[in-house]
């Protein structure tokens, strides 16, 4: 049924006190801090259950984006219902029949699964539906896949392995590295980045075998900051995780088809949340959306007006018309609900009941942006904090609230308290960021491979994942001591 029009003027009172200080915020720095980590689960048996879950409920989300880019962002749920479960997925823009029917026949290989009665029987299915879901999930996901194998190719292969081979000729003992650049090689072309053509499948299971080799550690000490091109080699590390994906997602999928049986039992139905309609930033019009005017009904105290106008044109331009022509630009922005926010919307408004008592999950095909994160931590329904990777988009907005819909007046009270909270916490930050004297955060993907930890655990050297020997491709074993010699040597 379609809704009715006319979305609530009180909105628009709100979102305008919501929208000038964001911009500002914006204009300064639009990335907010680190990567925040979803919270932790205790370790008894049922918060393993409620991790299984969350991790199913991700790989949906994850698979059914197959393509690079914000409209093809994809969130799912799990709704219990007498009938068995039901999968809502959603995405920034509408979800397309081919992705509903693809999720459908991932669905239909999990239940394969979970109606096996024998323990024996379970698991020979268990380890054939991994097979074939890891199959399907690459054929579908191939224009994501070829994007990464494509980038790695253009942007990393070639000053990667100059650098490595200029380390070699420096170091008599480095058989790590010798053994990197071979898989790279064979996985990806030679120095000139041309590719020897291995099937997409084969080049997923191949890095996604090597999440635990002396590959994936090289490729981590030559990540350490401070080194010539580390960020070259991040971006290496974290796209060999984004192609290894698939495989770990259907293991995933079937591992939770083993677990949480009970919970399937009566299988899946597939359903969608439509996405939002673009709308214009409620601002006010061009002439009182400049900075002096923006600046000047933020701040009553012109020694504050001066102080933050300072502290932006250290960090934008020396000129004011470039600032101007900034929050131009922004206004005419046309906004949209995200994923997470749309299926959340959609639970509020029908009272849908979660699978797993009391835990109200929102998995994402990538962790949430700074005012998604906010949302759903202040939402009073108390939903589970998601992974956040701290970017301010401007083009963002609450679910919408229409004036004769059932139930708006209980919507707009809601959604008002939520955002008279996070204009309070975006005023904040700005004022914070106003007394800053820090340069503006490096860039970071929004996405994360699985590994980002791995990463960051190599460096501070916390894994406990013991130096293991390369795959037989290459029937050679890895020697500890040269690796060694990376990290004390600066290249």
């Amino acid at each position: 049924m379609p809704r009715p029009l006319g979305i609530s003027p009180i909105r628009h009172k709100v979102t305008r006190r919501f929208y000038e200080p964001l911009l500002l915020l914006h204009a300064l720095s639009p990335i907010r801090g680190e990567r925040i980590k979803s919270e932790i689960i205790s370790d008894d048996p049922e918060s393993n259950h409620i991790q299984l879950r969350r991790s199913f409920t991700n790989a949906i989300a994850y698979i059914c984006a197959y393509r690079k880019g914000p409209d093809h962002v994809a969130a799912a749920a799990l709704e219990k219902t007498p009938q068995g479960v039901v999968v809502w997925l959603c995405a920034n823009a509408d979800v397309e029949e081919g992705v509903v029917t693809f999720l459908k026949g991932v669905l239909a290989c999990v239940y394969r699964v979970v109606e096996k009665d024998s323990m024996e029987d379970l698991h020979q299915e268990a380890s054939l539906a991994t097979q074939r879901l890891a199959s399907m999930i690459v054929d579908f996901q191939a224009p994501r896949l070829n994007a990464y194998r494509a980038e790695i190719i253009k942007s990393c292969i070639l000053p990667c392995h100059e650098l490595m081979t200029g380390y070699v000729r420096g170091n008599g003992n480095a058989l790590e590295v010798n053994n990197l650049q071979q898989w790279l090689r064979k996985y990806f072309g030679d120095d000139t980045g041309g590719c020897t053509g291995p099937s997409l499948f084969d080049l997923s299971k191949a890095c996604y075998d090597i999440r635990h080799t002396q590959y994936l550690k090289t490729v981590s000490m030559f990540a350490g900051q401070g080194r010539t091109r580390h960020e070259t080699f991040e971006r290496l590390y974290k796209l060999l995780g984004k192609l290894g994906k698939p495989l770990k997602s259907s293991k995933t999928l079937t591992e939770a088809a083993t677990k949480l049986a009970q919970d399937f039992a009566q299988g899946f139905t597939v359903k969608t949340v439509r996405s939002s309609v673009p709308q214009q930033l409620p601002f006010r019009g061009k002439k009182e959306a400049t900075i002096e005017r923006t600046v000047h009904r933020m701040f009553s105290d012109s020694s504050k007006k001066a102080e933050f106008m300072e502290r932006l044109r250290s960090l934008v331009s020396p000129e004011e018309k470039e600032i101007d022509s900034f929050l131009q630009r922004e206004r005419a922005t046309k906004t949209r609900v995200h994923a997470e926010l749309l299926l959340i919307d959609h639970f509020e408004r029908n009272s849908c009941n979660f699978l797993g008592q009391g835990e109200k999950y929102i998995g994402c095909s990538k962790p949430a942006c700074y005012l998604c994160h906010m949302y759903i931590t202040h939402h009073p329904s108390h939903y589970a904090i998601p992974a956040s990777h701290n970017k301010v988009y401007v083009a963002w907005r609450p679910p919408d609230v229409y004036i004769r819909e059932p139930g708006a007046f209980r919507l707009l009270q809601v959604q008002e308290r939520i955002l008279l909270r996070m204009i309070d916490l975006v005023r904040k930050d700005l004022f914070s960021e106003i007394k800053s004297h820090n340069m503006r955060l490096p860039y970071h993907t929004d996405s994360t491979t699985g590994i980002t930890t791995t990463l960051e655990s190599m460096r501070l050297g916390e894994t406990d994942t013991p130096p293991v020997a390369y795959p037989g491709d290459l029937g050679i074993l890895s020697s500890i001591p040269s690796l060694y010699n990376i990290t004390k040597h600066p290249i």
